[in-house]
């Protein structure tokens, strides 16, 4: 009887892993690409959301990267018309679908939406929800959505001044040099904090040599949260975003990927 309840414990626990299904299969040939990311902006306005009844494959390369758990289950892909962010459900999505891979996304079945400027695809989040897209619901459904290639090219940066970016750059990478840091919400001013005590955690919000004023988002959990803010930069790599900050402003804002996107001088 004992033998029985251990045999039982551990097929419990090999079913609820969620990730210990077979891995996504690995193609040589990836099947051609019939519409271009920009092309889906084009076609989808700003604040709705689309659900693809029709045939639609992307090809690019991952850009991402969820190693210092910036990006939570997400995957951003980029062609050479934009980048779409990829709500996968997934852990660890650096070792299954590294930075520069190059993947297919077959969209139909799924539903696409803007979050903070950026094209999304997944699953239809519920109607009682306050977003538009949800995970995709299965890894059968990842499987179906994600072809890999065995191709690997890491995707460098672009690079712009802040004045230069625009809303239909969000979901692509970029690099913007030569910022200060000027605030952060990381820091408490009641209790005499000062930028010197300033931490990734959070938004912090920067300028550049033209005071232009770019926001950079920093999830609570990753894993350079805690990391001091340097007060000069000399380059800033990240996914560009758009949206309204709670000081009712509008910036535009970059997600970084890991604590190497900041550079010093």
């Amino acid at each position: 009887m004992r033998l029985r309840l251990i045999y039982a414990c551990i097929v419990l626990l090999l079913g609820g892993c969620y990730n210990s299904t077979t891995p996504p299969t690995i193609t040589t040939e990836l099947p051609s690409a019939n519409y271009l990311i920009g092309e889906l902006r084009e076609g989808l306005s700003k604040g709705k959301h689309h659900t693809i009844d029709e045939g639609c494959i992307i090809v690019g390369r991952v850009t991402s990267s969820d190693r210092d758990d910036n990006f939570y289950r997400t995957m951003m892909v980029q062609d050479q018309s934009g980048g779409i962010e990829v709500v996968v459900g997934l852990d660890r999505l650096h070792t299954t679908y590294p930075e520069g891979l190059l993947v297919a996304l077959n969209l139909e079945g799924c539903t696409l939406g803007y979050r903070y400027g950026t094209l999304q695809v997944g699953s239809s989040a519920p109607s009682y929800e306050n977003y538009d897209i949800d995970y995709l619901h299965s890894q059968i459904d990842v499987h179906r959505v994600i072809t890999r290639s065995d191709d690997i090219e890491i995707l460098e940066p672009a690079p712009h001044t802040i004045a230069e970016l625009r809303e239909d750059m969000c979901g692509e990478l970029v690099e913007v040099g030569h910022l200060r840091l000027i605030a952060s919400t990381s820091i408490d001013t009641l209790r005499n904090e000062s930028l010197a005590n300033a931490i990734w955690q959070g938004y912090a919000l920067f300028c550049d040599e033209a005071n232009d004023t770019l926001l950079v988002f920093t999830r609570d959990y990753a894993a350079y949260a805690n990391n001091t803010i340097p007060h000069s930069i000399r380059a800033l790599r990240g996914i560009v975003q758009h949206g309204k900050h709670r000081n009712g402003r509008e910036y535009y804002q970059l997600k970084m990927r890991y604590a190497e996107d900041c550079t010093t001088y």
